[in-house]
Protein backbone atom coordinates (compact mmCIF):
# COMPACT_ATOMS: atom_id res chain seq x y z
CA UNK A 1 0.00 0.00 0.00
CA UNK A 2 1.17 3.42 -1.20
CA UNK A 3 1.79 5.91 1.52
CA UNK A 4 0.07 9.65 0.75
CA UNK A 5 1.51 12.16 2.46
CA UNK A 6 -0.62 14.94 2.24
CA UNK A 7 1.01 18.80 2.68
CA UNK A 8 -1.24 21.81 2.72
CA UNK A 9 -0.81 25.52 1.69
CA UNK A 10 -3.40 27.67 2.16
CA UNK A 11 -2.71 30.41 0.16
CA UNK A 12 -5.85 33.12 -0.65
CA UNK A 13 -5.39 35.34 -3.20
CA UNK A 14 -7.21 37.06 -6.37
CA UNK A 15 -7.51 35.73 -9.76
CA UNK A 16 -7.15 37.83 -12.76
CA UNK A 17 -11.06 38.54 -12.87
CA UNK A 18 -11.40 41.13 -9.90
CA UNK A 19 -14.73 43.39 -9.37
CA UNK A 20 -14.01 46.88 -8.62
CA UNK A 21 -16.83 49.21 -7.29
CA UNK A 22 -17.48 52.45 -8.23
CA UNK A 23 -17.74 55.36 -6.23
CA UNK A 24 -19.98 58.16 -8.16
CA UNK A 25 -18.95 61.77 -7.89
CA UNK A 26 -21.38 64.60 -9.36
CA UNK A 27 -23.09 67.19 -7.80
CA UNK A 28 -26.92 67.48 -6.31
CA UNK A 29 -29.77 67.78 -8.45
CA UNK A 30 -31.31 70.58 -6.45
CA UNK A 31 -27.89 72.19 -6.02
CA UNK A 32 -25.10 72.53 -8.85
CA UNK A 33 -22.91 74.24 -6.24
CA UNK A 34 -22.79 71.56 -3.89
CA UNK A 35 -20.57 68.41 -4.89
CA UNK A 36 -21.69 65.08 -3.84
CA UNK A 37 -20.24 61.42 -3.54
CA UNK A 38 -22.83 58.36 -3.42
CA UNK A 39 -20.60 54.45 -3.59
CA UNK A 40 -20.64 51.80 -1.03
CA UNK A 41 -20.11 51.97 3.11
CA UNK A 42 -18.00 48.56 3.12
CA UNK A 43 -15.49 46.87 0.50
CA UNK A 44 -13.52 44.02 1.00
CA UNK A 45 -9.74 43.65 0.38
CA UNK A 46 -8.19 39.98 -0.22
CA UNK A 47 -5.11 38.93 0.61
CA UNK A 48 -2.10 39.02 -2.27
CA UNK A 49 1.09 37.28 -1.69
CA UNK A 50 3.77 38.72 -3.52
CA UNK A 51 4.34 37.77 -6.97
CA UNK A 52 0.94 36.49 -8.10
CA UNK A 53 -1.50 38.11 -10.63
CA UNK A 54 -3.79 40.60 -9.40
CA UNK A 55 -5.53 42.02 -12.39
CA UNK A 56 -4.23 41.18 -15.42
CA UNK A 57 -6.26 44.18 -17.27
CA UNK A 58 -6.42 47.30 -14.54
CA UNK A 59 -3.29 46.38 -12.39
CA UNK A 60 -0.79 44.12 -14.34
CA UNK A 61 2.27 45.31 -12.18
CA UNK A 62 1.01 45.09 -9.10
CA UNK A 63 3.40 43.34 -6.86
CA UNK A 64 1.10 42.14 -4.32
CA UNK A 65 2.37 41.39 -0.54
CA UNK A 66 -0.77 43.34 1.27
CA UNK A 67 -4.25 42.87 1.48
CA UNK A 68 -6.13 44.72 -1.96
CA UNK A 69 -8.93 45.90 -3.46
CA UNK A 70 -9.98 48.34 -6.44
CA UNK A 71 -12.25 50.71 -6.04
CA UNK A 72 -13.12 53.41 -9.23
CA UNK A 73 -14.22 56.77 -8.55
CA UNK A 74 -15.94 58.25 -11.16
CA UNK A 75 -17.94 61.14 -12.96
CA UNK A 76 -20.01 59.22 -15.30
CA UNK A 77 -22.79 57.60 -13.40
CA UNK A 78 -25.86 59.16 -12.34
CA UNK A 79 -27.77 58.06 -9.22
CA UNK A 80 -30.52 59.02 -7.47
CA UNK A 81 -28.33 61.67 -5.39
CA UNK A 82 -25.91 62.55 -7.92
CA UNK A 83 -25.96 63.89 -11.19
CA UNK A 84 -22.89 64.06 -13.09
CA UNK A 85 -20.87 66.90 -13.85
CA UNK A 86 -20.89 69.26 -17.08
CA UNK A 87 -17.88 68.72 -19.08
CA UNK A 88 -17.83 71.53 -19.99
CA UNK A 89 -17.43 73.06 -16.34
CA UNK A 90 -14.16 73.45 -14.85
CA UNK A 91 -15.27 71.26 -11.36
CA UNK A 92 -11.72 68.88 -12.10
CA UNK A 93 -12.70 67.64 -9.12
CA UNK A 94 -9.85 65.83 -6.33
CA UNK A 95 -10.16 63.05 -4.25
CA UNK A 96 -8.45 64.16 -0.31
CA UNK A 97 -7.59 61.87 2.39
CA UNK A 98 -9.32 62.95 5.46
CA UNK A 99 -8.67 60.51 8.17
CA UNK A 100 -7.73 56.62 8.60
CA UNK A 101 -8.35 54.50 11.17
CA UNK A 102 -7.68 50.90 11.97
CA UNK A 103 -5.58 48.43 14.05
CA UNK A 104 -2.81 49.79 15.62
CA UNK A 105 0.74 50.95 13.84
CA UNK A 106 -1.12 49.67 10.49
CA UNK A 107 -0.91 50.95 7.04
CA UNK A 108 -3.01 52.20 4.37
CA UNK A 109 -2.24 52.85 0.92
CA UNK A 110 -3.41 54.47 -2.21
CA UNK A 111 -1.41 53.29 -5.61
CA UNK A 112 -2.14 55.14 -8.91
CA UNK A 113 -2.98 52.50 -11.68
CA UNK A 114 0.25 51.06 -13.19
CA UNK A 115 2.49 51.82 -9.92
CA UNK A 116 4.99 49.38 -9.02
CA UNK A 117 4.88 51.24 -5.23
CA UNK A 118 1.93 53.34 -3.35
CA UNK A 119 1.43 56.89 -4.44
CA UNK A 120 1.02 57.45 -0.97
CA UNK A 121 0.83 55.61 2.46
CA UNK A 122 -0.96 56.48 5.82
CA UNK A 123 -0.77 55.00 9.20
CA UNK A 124 -3.87 54.62 11.16
CA UNK A 125 -4.44 57.35 13.54
CA UNK A 126 -3.61 59.67 10.30
CA UNK A 127 -5.42 63.27 10.26
CA UNK A 128 -5.32 65.39 7.56
CA UNK A 129 -3.11 68.45 8.43
CA UNK A 130 -2.55 71.84 6.47
CA UNK A 131 1.00 70.66 5.42
CA UNK A 132 -0.25 67.00 5.05
CA UNK A 133 -3.06 66.18 2.44
CA UNK A 134 -2.88 63.26 0.06
CA UNK A 135 -5.05 63.02 -2.68
CA UNK A 136 -5.53 61.86 -6.18
CA UNK A 137 -8.00 63.46 -9.23
CA UNK A 138 -11.22 61.81 -9.98
CA UNK A 139 -10.24 61.47 -13.82
CA UNK A 140 -8.45 63.11 -16.00
CA UNK A 141 -10.19 66.70 -17.84
CA UNK A 142 -12.56 66.86 -15.42
CA UNK A 143 -15.16 64.14 -17.05
CA UNK A 144 -14.48 59.87 -17.10
CA UNK A 145 -12.62 57.81 -14.77
CA UNK A 146 -9.63 55.66 -14.43
CA UNK A 147 -9.16 52.11 -14.00
CA UNK A 148 -6.96 49.75 -12.07
CA UNK A 149 -6.35 52.05 -8.92
CA UNK A 150 -5.71 50.13 -5.75
CA UNK A 151 -6.46 50.44 -1.94
CA UNK A 152 -4.39 48.43 -0.04
CA UNK A 153 -3.57 47.85 4.00
CA UNK A 154 -0.68 45.66 5.41
CA UNK A 155 -2.39 43.48 7.85
CA UNK A 156 -6.07 42.62 8.75
CA UNK A 157 -8.68 44.01 10.18
CA UNK A 158 -11.45 46.79 10.05
CA UNK A 159 -10.16 50.51 8.39
CA UNK A 160 -12.22 53.58 8.54
CA UNK A 161 -11.08 56.01 5.87
CA UNK A 162 -12.75 59.40 5.39
CA UNK A 163 -12.26 61.08 2.03
CA UNK A 164 -13.99 64.46 0.95
CA UNK A 165 -14.80 65.01 -2.66
CA UNK A 166 -13.02 69.11 -3.24
CA UNK A 167 -11.98 71.41 -6.40
CA UNK A 168 -10.83 74.96 -6.41
CA UNK A 169 -14.88 76.34 -5.56
CA UNK A 170 -16.62 73.41 -3.64
CA UNK A 171 -16.48 70.71 -1.18
CA UNK A 172 -18.51 67.79 -0.79
CA UNK A 173 -19.33 66.25 2.63
CA UNK A 174 -17.13 63.24 4.04
CA UNK A 175 -17.37 60.07 2.69
CA UNK A 176 -16.41 57.56 4.99
CA UNK A 177 -15.35 54.08 3.07
CA UNK A 178 -14.79 50.61 5.84
CA UNK A 179 -12.34 48.48 4.25
CA UNK A 180 -12.56 45.06 5.57
CA UNK A 181 -9.11 43.27 5.29
CA UNK A 182 -10.27 39.65 6.05
CA UNK A 183 -7.71 36.77 6.84
CA UNK A 184 -8.67 33.40 4.88
CA UNK A 185 -11.04 30.97 6.70
CA UNK A 186 -9.07 27.59 7.76
CA UNK A 187 -8.68 25.11 5.50
CA UNK A 188 -9.13 21.38 6.24
CA UNK A 189 -8.42 18.25 4.65
CA UNK A 190 -9.14 14.58 4.85
CA UNK A 191 -9.54 11.31 2.66
CA UNK A 192 -12.46 9.63 1.61
CA UNK A 193 -12.41 6.56 -0.69
CA UNK A 194 -8.96 7.14 -2.10
CA UNK A 195 -9.02 11.32 -2.66
CA UNK A 196 -8.66 14.07 -0.63
CA UNK A 197 -11.33 16.19 0.34
CA UNK A 198 -10.90 20.09 0.68
CA UNK A 199 -13.54 22.15 2.87
CA UNK A 200 -13.44 25.91 4.17
CA UNK A 201 -15.77 27.93 5.88
CA UNK A 202 -16.86 30.72 2.73
CA UNK A 203 -16.36 34.58 2.96
CA UNK A 204 -19.55 36.69 2.85
CA UNK A 205 -18.86 39.44 0.99
CA UNK A 206 -19.40 43.04 3.32
CA UNK A 207 -20.34 44.73 0.15
CA UNK A 208 -23.78 44.47 -2.01
CA UNK A 209 -22.68 45.65 -4.99
CA UNK A 210 -21.30 42.13 -5.80
CA UNK A 211 -22.27 38.80 -5.46
CA UNK A 212 -19.67 37.27 -3.56
CA UNK A 213 -16.43 35.52 -3.34
CA UNK A 214 -15.77 32.26 -5.62
CA UNK A 215 -12.94 29.79 -5.56
CA UNK A 216 -10.40 27.98 -7.76
CA UNK A 217 -8.03 24.90 -6.11
CA UNK A 218 -4.52 24.81 -6.96
CA UNK A 219 -1.72 22.08 -6.59
CA UNK A 220 1.80 21.74 -6.44
CA UNK A 221 3.60 18.24 -6.41
CA UNK A 222 6.62 20.18 -4.92
CA UNK A 223 7.38 23.75 -3.82
CA UNK A 224 10.28 24.58 -5.60
CA UNK A 225 7.87 24.16 -9.04
CA UNK A 226 7.72 27.19 -11.12
CA UNK A 227 3.15 27.13 -11.66
CA UNK A 228 0.35 26.04 -9.23
CA UNK A 229 -1.59 24.10 -11.68
CA UNK A 230 -5.44 24.11 -11.77
CA UNK A 231 -7.67 20.90 -10.33
CA UNK A 232 -10.57 21.99 -11.68
CA UNK A 233 -10.81 24.27 -15.11
CA UNK A 234 -12.75 27.02 -15.57
CA UNK A 235 -15.06 26.89 -18.71
CA UNK A 236 -14.70 31.11 -18.95
CA UNK A 237 -13.53 33.75 -17.11
CA UNK A 238 -16.71 34.86 -15.76
CA UNK A 239 -17.92 31.36 -14.68
CA UNK A 240 -16.69 29.47 -11.44
CA UNK A 241 -16.60 25.60 -10.23
CA UNK A 242 -16.59 26.90 -6.59
CA UNK A 243 -19.17 29.81 -6.50
CA UNK A 244 -19.52 30.17 -2.14
CA UNK A 245 -23.05 29.49 -2.21
CA UNK A 246 -23.57 27.51 0.48
CA UNK A 247 -22.12 28.32 4.18
CA UNK A 248 -19.43 25.22 3.84
CA UNK A 249 -17.85 24.78 0.71
CA UNK A 250 -16.16 20.73 -0.11
CA UNK A 251 -14.33 19.73 -3.10
CA UNK A 252 -13.46 16.16 -4.02
CA UNK A 253 -9.96 16.31 -5.12
CA UNK A 254 -8.69 12.63 -6.71
CA UNK A 255 -4.52 12.01 -5.86
CA UNK A 256 -2.90 10.62 -8.25
CA UNK A 257 0.74 11.15 -6.59
CA UNK A 258 2.39 10.60 -3.15
CA UNK A 259 1.97 14.18 -1.90
CA UNK A 260 0.42 17.65 -3.01
CA UNK A 261 0.55 20.78 -1.87
CA UNK A 262 -3.07 22.80 -2.04
CA UNK A 263 -3.69 26.70 -1.89
CA UNK A 264 -7.47 28.10 -2.95
CA UNK A 265 -7.65 30.80 -4.79
CA UNK A 266 -10.40 33.34 -3.55
CA UNK A 267 -11.82 36.24 -6.38
CA UNK A 268 -14.72 37.92 -7.04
Amino acid sequence: MNKIFLFVSCIFTNFSVFAHEHVAIGTSWTNPSQLVVDGPDTTDTTYLPSGETFSSQDAPQFPGGCFVGLLTFTTEIETANVKTLDITSSYNPEVQLISVDGPEGALFSFWENNSITPTWSRMTGWRQATTDRPSFPVALNAYGHIHGRAFTTDRPGSYTVVFRINNILFASADYRLTFKAVSPPPLSIRMKDGNVVISFRKRTASSLSHPGFSYDIEIKQNLTDDKWSLIETRPNELSHPLDATSEIIEAIVPINNSRGFFRIIEYY
